[in-house]
């Protein structure tokens, strides 16, 4: 979804995002004058479901959000609520191709993987006093990290490849073929 661009330190969107409901919902709900809260929820909303935000690299979705909302320009008690929720979903449904999840997903994983290695204990025992991990399990796991990893940065570069390829689309649909062109009348 093109609707959403981080530009200048600050996420601009198109005046096509207001045009879809979870969208509009929020921006109309804000009855300040200049719509702070209702831009700072879209931020909220981008930062924490589009691929290229500079916080997707947080796994942990509360400890993304409670990231996010220290730097965004929202009331102190405020609280993702319903109507930001269904933002969220909507702009993740309408922009994760099924090639996105894999790697998401897969990241989630590989993240997984290493909260294990982190906290393995290798002098945990069985009801038989026998090690629960031994030696050659750990050094297996290790070797077979770097193929783990690979596997998980070429998924990315797909995934960058097809966002790349997605740059002409407006919101989720293509341009036709002139739509670009300029013509003189």
């Amino acid at each position: 979804m093109n609707l959403f661009e981080f530009q200048g330190h600050k996420v601009v969107f198109s005046p096509q995002a207001l045009g879809l409901k979870p969208f509009r919902d929020l921006y109309e709900r804000d009855k300040t004058k200049n719509k702070v809260v209702a831009i700072s929820e879209l931020e909220y909303v981008y930062f924490m479901a589009d691929y290229k935000s500079d916080y997707s690299d947080i796994i942990d979705d509360e400890e993304r959000s409670q990231e996010i909302i220290s730097v965004l320009d929202l009331p102190k008690n405020w609280e993702k609520d319903d109507i930001v929720q269904i933002a969220m979903d909507f702009y993740i449904d309408r922009s994760d191709s099924m090639l996105m999840k894999l790697y998401k997903a897969a990241k989630i994983l590989l993240s997984k993987i290493v909260k294990f290695a982190e906290t393995v204990n290798l002098d945990e025992r069985d009801n038989n006093n026998k090690p629960v991990y031994n030696v050659k399990q750990i050094n297996d796991m290790v070797k077979q990290l770097g193929g783990t990893v690979e596997s998980v940065q070429h998924l990315e570069k797909m995934v960058k490849a097809e966002v790349s390829a997605n740059k002409t689309n407006v919101g989720s649909r293509e341009k036709n073929m002139f739509e670009d062109m300029q013509f003189e009348s």
